[in-house]
């Protein structure tokens, strides 16, 4: 929809916010707050009006595809909702709209275009910026920077031997065994759409045999990482040995969503 335009004494107003808005047909949107409900209201500073369920950011992308002015302190925009799939071939992640989930989003319009690309800004990321990367939960945070420390937990300070098939593991360490499994559901979404395949995570198993640092390694998207973990939170292992006493490794585990299975490390 193009811009609204009003003639004043021979002087063409153009609608500035209206504009603003329409520059975001198109673009990969994410919703900041990862909400899921489809039908949002947002005041001026950005700030949800009511409450919403949120989830996996896989699962709060939008595509905005009209935007309308719904009189002069709101913007209407409508669209789909769009989940993300990793497409492990290609090594990307992949916008999957939903055609059957409508989303419409209305915004405030206090008059000033500067105020309404700050709401924008605190709305929507477009692409995944690191203000996004920042609020998703550790487990993605350290897929995006596999560097970042952990935060201080049970394991600082501990030894860790990782069992991931690297030339350098220690050779003397056995690794840790599965005692008990909690197998991973999958999301309404990845079951409407068919979505099917194996996941993985890093973690380390400590000489507890309880996982810890729990890592998105390899994703598959729709919002079935975060079910995958939340499964692996209740798994429980005999820990890796060395020299006959229990330590913790850091090892590779795959979540089939496919076929029901052990593990593979």
């Amino acid at each position: 929809m193009t811009a609204a335009a009003t003639a004043t004494e021979g002087e063409v107003r153009t609608d500035a916010v209206l504009e603003s808005a329409e520059k975001l047909v198109g673009k990969a949107l994410f919703l900041r707050g990862f909400y899921l409900a489809n039908e949002l209201r947002f005041d001026g500073g950005g700030r949800l009006v009511g409450s919403a369920k949120v989830g996996d950011w896989t699962l709060a992308a939008v595509e905005v595809r009209t935007v309308t002015r719904r009189g002069p302190e709101a913007i209407e925009l409508d669209g789909v909702r769009t989940a993300i799939r990793y497409n492990a071939e290609q090594h990307q992640f992949e916008r999957h709209p939903l055609k059957d989930e409508a989303v419409r989003i209305v915004m405030a319009d206090a008059g000033s275009l500067k105020g309404f690309e700050a709401e924008e800004e605190a709305v929507f990321a477009v692409g995944i910026d690191p203000g996004l990367q920042g609020a998703m939960p550790a487990y993605w945070q350290h897929y995006f920077r596999p560097g970042l420390a952990w935060a201080k937990d049970e394991l600082t300070g501990v030894t860790v031997y990782p069992m991931l098939g690297l030339p350098n593991q220690q050779n003397d360490v056995s690794p840790p065994t599965l005692a008990h499994k909690t197998d991973a559901r999958p999301t309404g979404y990845a079951e409407r759409e068919r979505v099917r395949g194996p996941l993985q995570l890093r973690m380390i198993v400590d000489a507890e045999g309880i996982p810890r640092r729990i890592a998105v390694q390899t994703p598959l998207g729709y919002g079935l990482e975060e079910f995958a973990v939340e499964a692996v939170t209740k798994w429980r292992f005999v820990p890796g040995m060395r020299a006959g006493k229990p330590v913790a490794t850091e090892v590779i585990v795959g979540i089939d969503f496919e076929y029901a299975g052990i593990p593979r490390f």
